[in-house]
């Protein structure tokens, strides 16, 4: 007799959901980015910007460890990052003490496959993908165990492209339209093109001195290729009638290279386990180089007499420097008591360097360098307490202390702020019976400004919008309960609210005789929000069950905007429907979506309601060895957004944007080795804390 056991597709514990990607035949060939489109509860909203919860401020980890990439550095390297290689990605939204408080949001944890088999384990894999163009990716996977050294490596190769077009309006107090059209004449035309490629590489090897001490080390890497190239058609409007234009052509062309390197050392204090102690030692170098060409026509009325034409050329060059260290001690004084402890140092060093050119002469204007320093000093406590087998409670105080310094050059200008705050968590669950838990939370989090926002550099988003960062900018804070039900470990219910007080706010300015829009960011808004949320794995047959989620979220936001105060209401919501079926042992399908309705926002924003509808077949041959994907994602091509922002001073912003999103998958992947002999799961500090930068959840971990 054959047993044959799958782990569904979503599993929760405490603190957490678990996402098992493995599960899910519709997500062949996708990259990262397009897999946490898929994750419940997670929205990614214009293509850009990740929220968990409706929040923003989410926090990415990749093995509990956070990469230090954001904006455009960070979607590329996930949209490289092959699913193949995912294993699970959690979504955190109670993390304990021993998580840095970054993320007002919660975290993303984004954990790849790793094999604890005795002898020599690999894996190949491949897919092959068509989306109005030509995808692919592939990697290997290998891993030995010979006596006390266990050692792993590992590489992958992916290309990833998408193309598509927008129309956007901008209008203005006194009348004066912006009518732009990345497109010629209509949205039928193709305007806009990406093209992203990269590889990565890791190695690492654990040696076990005996059942008390292992050493070990991590070496990641990751190199980033993207090119875009967007023309835009620009109509400038007064009373409907077109004043001046203009038409340019946009070719970016960024790569991107990631390293970071982990040394990690656990003494076990007693035979017992009742004691023990980690050292984690990371170093991490990051650098972007960016190059943008801007050749820019301008014309009189509606493209009819050329009155000029310019172009600018802008090179942006970033190198990201992060040390750290940090120790974490477990003592348990009983079955019902453990205790934890721990501290933390970072230093992180971003040196940005911007060469601007207009008609080949350096513009010295538009020229700087900004070096941003960071350091964050951490120590936490925490208290884990069993009073019974139905009841236990999670008690846990971080206190961080952060220093920053900017320097601008081309003003000789810096900047320097400095702060400590303690940050408290309690988790406190108790089992009603056989069928029913209830499980409270609280917990104090902190969103520090990203290193661009900081900066006081006026940049040239085109030739009529300019921005720039904020020296002055503040971290954001936020208050954070919930309350969970859970039926049978099956049906989850979630009741929480959240109270975010300094949320940034960009401040849009406009000047009527230029037609120059400029904005910056400042410490403007206070926020209310209570959202109910409802998920669970449901067993139709033995052969299909279902997996649910469902969130409804309602906010009040108070914002200070040019010296008045603007009151607004919010809402979002979403949900997301799997559809998991087992036809033999060995062949399984799937049919899942995802819709979220329109939602508004604090930033004064409107978004339509978007979905998408994928499915998906998977046949395992050869023992297991050998698994065969065929997929198709976003069946109707229909996440497409369209937006609109609605600011106090009477400027209204809409932008429209249409991708070709469906794509068409066939993946491989075939394991290879000895795998029926299972040794000790290697622990690192990262894997025991579930994160050196976020948090987790579990009693006692």
């Amino acid at each position: 007799v054959e047993i044959v056991a799958r782990r569904p597709f979503i599993e929760r514990e405490a603190g957490k959901t678990i996402v098992n990607v493995e599960s899910a035949p519709a997500g062949a060939g996708d990259n990262v980015w397009e897999l946490l489109k898929k994750v419940p509860g997670v929205t990614i909203e214009n293509d850009s910007e990740i929220k968990l919860n409706g929040i923003s401020g989410v926090t990415i980890l990749i093995d509990d460890r956070k990469t230090y990439l954001s904006g455009d550095a960070l979607i590329a390297m996930l949209k490289n990052m092959p699913t193949l290689n995912v294993d699970q990605v959690e979504t955190i939204t109670n993390p304990s003490e021993k998580y840095d408080a970054e993320g007002v949001g919660g975290i993303l944890n984004i954990k790849l496959k790793k094999n604890n088999n005795l002898g020599v384990f690999g894996s190949v894999y491949a897919s092959a993908g068509y989306s109005n163009t030509f995808l692919h990716s592939e990697g290997i996977d290998l891993s030995m165990r010979l006596k006390k050294w266990a050692v792993f490596g590992g590489a992958s190769n992916n290309h990833w492209a998408q193309k598509g077009n927008g129309k956007s309006w901008l209008t203005y107090p006194d009348g004066t339209v912006f009518e732009g059209n990345t497109g010629e004449n209509d949205l039928q035309d193709p305007s806009f093109s990406y093209n992203s490629g990269g590889q990565s590489y890791k190695l690492g090897a654990d040696y076990y001195f005996n059942n008390k001490n292992i050493i070990g080390f991590i070496w990641r890497m990751s190199n980033n290729n993207f090119t875009s190239e967007q023309f835009q058609y620009m109509r400038i409007k007064r009373n409907e009638i077109t004043d001046s234009s203009y038409s340019a052509l946009y070719n970016t062309e960024s790569k991107n290279s990631y390293n970071m390197f982990n040394l990690n050392f656990k003494h076990v204090f007693d035979s017992a386990k009742s004691s023990e102690i980690v050292f984690d030692f990371d170093y991490s170098f990051n650098t972007t180089n960016e190059q943008s060409l801007q050749p820019i026509n301008s014309y009189l009325g509606d493209f009819s007499s050329l009155v000029r034409n310019e172009e600018t050329d802008e090179y942006d060059d970033s190198k990201v420097s992060i040390f750290s260290f940090k120790t974490d001690f477990e003592h348990s004084f009983s079955k019902k008591l453990r205790f934890n402890a721990g501290g933390k140092m970072s230093f992180v060093t971003d040196d940005n360097i911007m060469d601007s050119y207009l008609n080949g002469n350096n513009d010295i204007e538009r020229s700087n360098r900004f070096i941003y320093k960071e350091n964050i000093g951490a120590v936490y406590a925490g208290l884990s307490v069993l009073f019974s087998e139905q009841t236990n409670m999670r008690i846990g105080l971080r206190g961080e202390y952060t220093f920053t310094e900017g320097f601008l050059e081309n003003l000789d200008t810096t900047n320097h702020q400095n702060y400590f705050d303690l940050f408290p968590n309690i988790t406190f669950r108790q089992q009603l019976g056989k069928s029913n838990e209830l499980e409270f939370s609280y917990r104090y989090q902190i969103q520090r400004p990203n290193y661009s926002s900081l900066n006081p550099f006026v940049y040239r988003g085109n030739k009529y919008s300019y921005y720039s960062g904020n020296p002055d900018l503040k971290p954001q804070y936020a208050h954070n309960l919930s309350l969970m039900h859970a039926l049978k470990h099956m049906l989850f219910t979630t009741v929480g609210y959240a109270y975010s007080d300094g949320q940034p706010v960009y401040l849009v300015e406009f000047d009527p005789t230029r037609f120059i829009r400029f904005q910056k960011p400042e410490n403007l808004g206070k926020s209310q929000s209570i959202y109910v949320s409802m998920s669970g794995n449901i067993p139709i047959f033995k052969w299909w069950f279902c997996s649910v989620y469902g969130r409804m979220g309602w906010g009040f936001s108070e914002i200070n905007y040019s010296d008045s105060l603007v009151k607004n209401n919010t809402f979002n919501s979403q949900i997301s429907i799997g559809q998991y079926f087992t036809i033999t042992p060995n062949l399984t399908a799937e049919i899942s979506g995802w819709f979220t309705p329109q939602s508004t926002g604090t930033d004064f924003s409107t978004r339509k309601a978007v979905y998408s509808i994928n499915a998906g077949i998977r046949q395992k041959l050869f023992k297991d060895r050998l698994s065969i994907r065929l997929s198709v994602n976003n069946i109707f091509n229909t996440s497409n957004w369209e937006s609109e922002y609605r600011y106090p001073t009477g400027i209204t912003s809409k932008y429209e944007s249409k991708s070709q999103n469906r794509s068409f998958w066939l993946s491989l992947s075939y394991n290879f080795g000895k795998q029926d002999i299972v040794l000790r799961q290697r622990k690192t500090a990262s894997e025991e804390e579930q994160g050196r930068m976020g948090g987790g959840g579990n009693m006692g971990k």
